[in-house]
């Protein structure tokens, strides 16, 4: 699409152009900022952001969550505001230096729950620094910038300069910053492995694969630690070493249930690469197991055969029979295999189950029943939904309730016959008897049955 607009857009003559944007100016400030900076001399620009960089410095304005885009905006716009300017690779870096040293100021000054403050930081000055790195000839001095950032990182956001360093640094220069880390007075004294400091030392020992000095600072106390023997596992995957990832994640106890998921997927690549066929199968089969799906069957049957598959199926849905209620990620399969009637089923049997109190899954439930036309099924898993937001007796969710109750009322046309469940008048009634005091819920809905 933008590709399209930016060819028609240069078959426009250059006057219509500017009329088009000097009337956009009138009422953005944004435009009127980007004309300015269109028209000014490159070092005009860079003396605009170092006075728009102090004046944010300065202010004794805070920021709100519902401001906080606006912020974000204005903190975007100032990278933009250095990226225009022209400056040569180093004087971007010092600038970029200088933008990073203010995040304190930046960060207390506005409330930021909803990180679009973190994100100018993380994304667009990260890039814009990697940007500028790759393009100076002066590591050196590179380092001696990142030293200078690394040392206060109080809302830790420049570890993301750091976790980038091998995208613009040389081994060389990666391991003469690593050194200044461990020379300076906080690194030596520091008796946390989770300081600031030594995070970034940690990071640069993962980049330059320095297997002893990360597992020194990741594994510190020599207590069991999953997600330090994950990560040193995960370190060693990716310099080939698959013997020793896999000695590692054989560390942590088959009982372990924290981080078990991703020790599980770094020893299904383990297997992998090691061309272990029985372990790599006993593991698909066991996540197949857990939790279902097309996905993790065709992982499974790739190691052990598709001539397995109606097998494996046939073994799940039976013991998805045995379910004493309602498991989502169960009848996600069943819709998998395109099993109408089994889906039904399952719902007729765990109706009484569902707790309509987590509608983020189960609304996606009734809407695909409805659109795959299996009416009574949808409609029990509406009811639930309903019922739930009656028994909450919480006015503001009503209209979902009435929408809900709207949708039963339709659905109960194409339905002859109900297989045992109340029809669509019954069940109304009596839930109009549990919840007659609710007028304000009954008024809306009749309102919205007259408008049709």
């Amino acid at each position: 699409m933008e590709s399209i607009a930016k060819q028609k857009l240069e078959k426009l003559s250059k006057e219509r152009l500017i009329d088009a944007l000097m009337e956009l100016s009138k009422d953005s400030e944004e435009a009127r900022n980007l004309i300015a900076q269109l028209i000014a001399k490159p070092k005009d620009i860079l003396k605009q952001y170092k006075l728009e960089l102090a004046k944010i410095k300065g202010s004794k304005k805070f920021y709100f969550r519902g401001q906080s885009g606006d912020y974000a905006k204005r903190l975007s716009g100032l990278l933009k505001m250095l990226k225009n300017s022209g400056s040569d690779p180093m004087t971007g870096l010092l600038m970029l230096q200088n933008f990073f040293e203010a995040d304190t100021k930046i960060f207390e000054s506005c409330d930021d729950s909803n990180g679009f403050i973190g994100d100018v930081f993380t994304d667009e000055a990260k890039e814009l620094f990697v940007q500028y790195a790759q393009q100076s000839e002066d590591k050196n001095k590179i380092v001696d910038i990142l030293y200078k950032l690394g040392l206060k990182d109080d809302y830790s956001i420049r570890h993301v300069l750091f976790d980038s360093a091998c995208e613009f640094l040389p081994n060389e220069s990666l391991h003469n910053l690593l050194q200044k880390f461990q020379e300076c007075e906080t690194y030596k004294i520091s008796e946390s492995p989770y300081n600031s400091i030594h995070l970034k030392v940690l990071s640069l020992a993962r980049q330059l694969k320095n297997m002893d000095l990360y597992i020194q600072l990741r594994w510190h106390n020599g207590e069991p630690n999953p997600a330090a023997f994950i990560d040193i596992a995960e370190l060693y995957y990716e310099n080939d070493d698959f013997e020793s990832a896999l000695q590692w994640l054989k560390k942590i106890s088959p009982k372990t249930l924290f981080m078990a998921s991703e020790k599980e997927k770094l020893l299904v690549r383990v297997y992998q690469a090691l061309n272990q066929t029985k372990p790599l199968a006993e593991m698909l089969k066991k996540q197949f197991q857990s939790r279902p799906s097309m996905q993790k069957l065709k992982e499974l049957l790739d190691v052990i055969g598709a001539e397995k598959q109606a097998e494996i199926i046939s073994d799940k849905l039976e013991e998805i029979s045995h379910d004493k209620e309602f498991d989502y990620t169960n009848f996600h399969f069943i819709t998998e295999i395109n099993s109408d009637e089994k889906a039904c089923n399952y719902i007729y049997k765990h109706y009484e189950t569902i707790n309509g109190d987590f509608y983020n899954s189960y609304v996606p439930v009734a809407k695909f029943l409805q659109e795959k036309k299996l009416f009574i099924a949808s409609s029990l898993v509406y009811r639930r939904l309903l019922i739930s937001i009656l028994e909450r007796a919480n006015s503001t969710i009503y209209s979902y309730g009435i929408t809900y109750l709207n949708k039963l009322d339709v659905m109960a046309n194409y339905i002859d016959s109900w297989n045992g469940f109340e029809d669509q008048k019954t069940f109304r009634q009596k839930l109009f008897n549990s919840h007659y005091r609710k007028t304000s819920f009954w008024g809306k809905y009749k309102h919205k049955m007259e408008k049709g």
